[in-house]
């Protein structure tokens, strides 16, 4: 047999061999990694529920697959995944964000505390999971839950469909041959994407002071954060721009953009540079290098994606969204506000009625206000004292 068909005998056999193995469906929830001493604050404290679900649930088998499915495309920062260890630790110790002792003797005992389970999770999966925490965190601060659950989906087919064409006489880490096998369902990215979200609410009260200088200073410029019109590429493009320039800057090496890829990752990932941040390196600044016209209204860094699977049938949606502090979700006065609004629109024609609704409303402010629970009630004094602008002003027009 001459020389060159025995070694293509051998790299197909090889081959073969690699793919029959990738065909195995492993279970991703049998390895448990020690993670690195930067998160290990961050772990000591979860409840035990969350932690449980962090080592052995879906949280961790989403996390160990996705970091095999995308480990291969990822640049080295060692750096930036030390700073943000050492950044979440420091949060999970803020004694401002303790659980509630209440809280430990009610309903969910459980469920109390800093919710960190999408990172220990990662930390304890391996390479390339921690990496997919923060762009978890990116997607839930610029998009909603469902579009961001729409865009994970478009992710994991799109990088499944490029393991599927690459070269078959190219070699692939076996983890990625494997991942690309098994399923990782909607709901398990759903539950993924959550556990990040809770995550950022966590983090920026933590970091309540830089966090909304940031805000303030990102809310002044008006520019894209990828041109690209795939969303896998547009995302990937992201992604992976925003972790190879926090690294460059964690290293102390200065940054001009032109796009809003890192700016994203800053208010995400809650590192600050140019805002005295100890894990930050003074020489590592980040400049922008584009201006704002006078003519152009500035609301902030802003993304446009079509979204493939936001809905279950039809073309795909496009859909813009601009960095922000979060203004859609409400607060718990709003939340409140809310409710009471809710339940008078069940009562009989308020309009007709206002005198009366309005001493309702005004009577339960007082209850709330001699309450001896603390309870916020700012949102319902402010409708209290429009109400009362309304009582009045219908008195007047009676008389």
């Amino acid at each position: 047999m001459p020389d060159s068909t025995l070694v293509g005998s051998i790299a197909h056999a090889s081959q073969e061999n690699q793919l029959s193995l990738a065909s195995l469906n492993f279970d991703f929830s049998l390895v448990k990694l020690e993670a690195p001493a930067e998160y290990q604050a961050l772990g000591a404290s979860l409840s035990p529920l969350r932690r449980k679900a962090a080592e052995q649930g879906h949280s961790h088998v989403t996390a160990r697959k996705l970091g095999a499915l995308f480990q291969q495309l990822l640049p080295s920062t060692p750096k930036l995944l030390k700073a943000y260890g050492s950044r979440a630790s420091e949060i999970a110790r803020d004694p401002r964000l303790e659980a509630n002792p209440a809280y430990l003797d009610g309903v969910f005992p459980e469920h109390a505390g800093v919710d960190g389970t999408s990172i220990w999770a990662a930390a304890t999966s391996g390479q390339g999971a921690i990496e997919m925490h923060l762009l978890a965190c990116m997607l839930a601060r610029m998009w909603s839950s469902s579009e961001a659950t729409s865009i994970w989906v478009e992710l994991v087919e799109g990088r499944k469909d490029d393991i599927s064409r690459c070269d078959p006489s190219e070699p692939l880490h076996l983890s990625t041959m494997t991942a690309a096998q098994v399923h990782i369902t909607r709901d398990q990215l759903a539950e993924w994407d959550n556990s990040a979200r809770s995550w950022l609410r966590t983090a920026d009260e933590a970091n309540q002071s830089k966090q909304k200088q940031l805000m303030l200073i990102l809310r002044n410029l008006s520019l894209p954060i990828s041109a690209e019109r795939s969303t896998y590429r547009s995302v990937l493009d992201t992604w992976l721009s925003a972790l190879s320039m926090m690294e460059r800057v964690l290293c102390g090496t200065a940054q001009r953009v032109e796009t809003g890829a890192i700016l994203l990752g800053l208010s995400s990932w809650h590192l600050y540079p140019d805002l005295n941040d100890p894990l930050v390196s003074k020489s590592g600044v980040v400049t922008v290098g584009i201006e704002t016209s006078p003519a152009q209204q500035a609301t902030g860094p802003y993304w446009s994606l079509p979204l493939a699977h936001l809905k279950h049938y039809g073309s795909p949606e496009c859909v813009q969204r601009t960095l922000s502090d979060d203004s859609e979700r409400l607060t718990f006065d709003e939340y409140l506000a809310v409710a009471l609004g809710s339940f008078l629109t069940n009562w009989d024609d308020p309009a007709q009625n206002i005198q009366e609704y309005s001493e309702v409303i005004i009577t339960f402010v007082e209850y709330l206000r001699n309450c001896p629970l603390p309870m916020p009630t700012t949102g319902i004094l402010d409708i209290a004292m429009l109400t009362e602008q309304k009582r009045s002003k219908s008195v007047v027009d009676n008389s």
